[in-house]
């Protein structure tokens, strides 16, 4: 656009009637605060705010002196649209003066977020902003720690005398986890007019240990008989299908030295049909099953559904030996239930922060005394470990365990420094 200088009103009127017409649909008042905020430059020191605003509210007053009467009336003005060459470059003017504007007040956010305080206009974005990174903290997904948290108030306790009349019988039969690959015993109470045989075996046939996190018992479908005498029991496959696979035939071993090892019998006699001998895939044609005192040791596992149960070494496929072959003695056992290979579905069940003074016998019972640094879990999950200790002690033959070197409050729930009774099975499951 020309500017006329020195000329008359007259002159101006003529020049302006000459020029080409401009349609502009926006108002005046934008059109007034789009030149404020143009004539606006960045705020380079904070501590001088004041002179900005100043000097643009001036440089305003400034321009709307010269160019308010010029752009009324052509705001005034009805025409065709304008396709001249001075109304394109007008138009770009104007896109330039709109893109420059939008720059600057992107430069205005930035610095008032960096430290010179929100606008009104500004609050509720930064309101949002703030809203967004914090829902973006809170989903953020934990760190695996490579440990599975576990928690006494899911775990299944043990079974001790005390816990049945003398009229009860309590009965332990092996189940399977999700993956079928461990075993797990649990144990019930059998009704005092009910036989125990009866018991394992309706157990044994339908419970699925669902509830539990657990599947069905790998000797679910065999006739069970008691042999008499509390000498052996027999199993008859009549109805079991034959396992076809190394793994369940390694579960059946497992499980019929599970049932066993809670009860007076140490063998079981195999029939299929009647006929001795149940072929058991990579065990072969076998007749009978022996169970051999053995140190097994014995570790938590923790079920898809968080319930947490005392599991054999045997059981969980972990070792019990040496790198010589050797059996473990008592207090190597101990040692060895406080850690587990990275690929074990079990977990120790003696926390690493726990040490042992001493681990021997002493009066026919076994003598468990803590270190004064031992670093003893919540009062509710040292019960897994006393209870781990107790069966352990059961498999090297003894009856009682004399712990010291720890309070009551953090045995959960059994005496200290007098003996304490092997309990009867591990993993009471609950009646109904």
């Amino acid at each position: 656009m020309r500017r006329f200088n020195h000329s008359s009103e007259e002159q101006i009127k003529q020049a302006l009637e000459h020029l080409p017409r401009v349609e502009d649909k926006r108002s005046k008042e934008d059109i007034y605060q789009n030149i404020v905020r143009h004539s606006r430059k960045p705020r380079q020191k904070p501590s001088k705010k004041w002179v900005v605003p100043a000097f643009s509210a001036a440089a305003a007053c400034l321009l709307l002196l010269v160019l308010v009467p010029n752009l009324m009336s052509l705001n005034n003005q009805s025409g065709s649209p304008g396709g001249t060459g001075d109304n394109a470059e007008e138009e770009a003017d104007m896109s330039t003066m709109e893109d420059s504007e939008t720059q600057e007040r992107s430069t205005e956010e930035g610095s008032s977020d960096s430290g010179g305080g929100a606008t009104s206009e500004n609050a509720p974005a930064d309101d949002k902003t703030e809203d967004s990174n914090s829902a973006d903290i809170e989903e953020e997904p934990p760190v695996e720690t490579g440990e599975k948290e576990v928690s006494y108030e899911n775990y299944t306790a043990a079974l001790k005398q005390e816990d049945i009349g003398q009229e009860e019988n309590a009965v332990t039969i092996p189940l399977q986890n999700a993956q079928a690959s461990l075993v797990v015993p649990v144990t019930f109470i059998a009704e005092p007019s009910q036989n125990p045989m009866e018991t394992l075996e309706q157990q044994s046939d339908n419970y699925n240990g669902e509830e539990l996190g657990l599947g069905p018992s790998p000797l679910r479908d065999i006739d069970w008989t008691d042999g008499g005498d509390n000498t052996f029991l027999e199993a008859d496959f009549d109805e079991k299908e034959t396992p076809v696979s190394s793994a369940e035939s390694n579960l059946i071993v497992k499980s019929l030295s599970e049932t066993l090892r809670y009860r007076d019998e140490t063998e079981v006699l195999l029939t299929d049909d009647g006929d001795s001998g149940v072929d058991l895939g990579s065990y072969g044609m076998m007749e009978h099953y022996t169970e051999e005192e053995n140190n097994r040791g014995y570790y938590v596992y923790t079920s898809d559904t968080g319930r947490s149960f005392l599991v054999s070494q045997q059981a969980a496929d972990l070792e019990n030996s040496n790198q010589n072959g050797e059996l473990l003695t008592f207090d190597e056992t101990l040692e060895h239930m406080q850690s587990v290979p990275d690929e074990s579905n079990a977990e120790p069940s003696i926390p690493a922060d726990v040490s042992f003074e001493a681990v021997e016998e002493e009066d026919g019972a076994a003598r468990v005394a803590f270190a004064e640094n031992s670093e003893f879990p919540e009062e509710g999950n040292v019960r897994w470990m006393m209870e781990s200790i107790l069966f352990t002690a059961a498999d090297f033959g003894y009856d009682q365990v004399v712990f010291e070197g720890i309070s009551a409050e953090e045995t959960g729930g059994y005496p200290v420094n007098q003996p304490v009774d092997i309990p009867i099975a591990p993993n009471r499951v609950p009646e109904e």
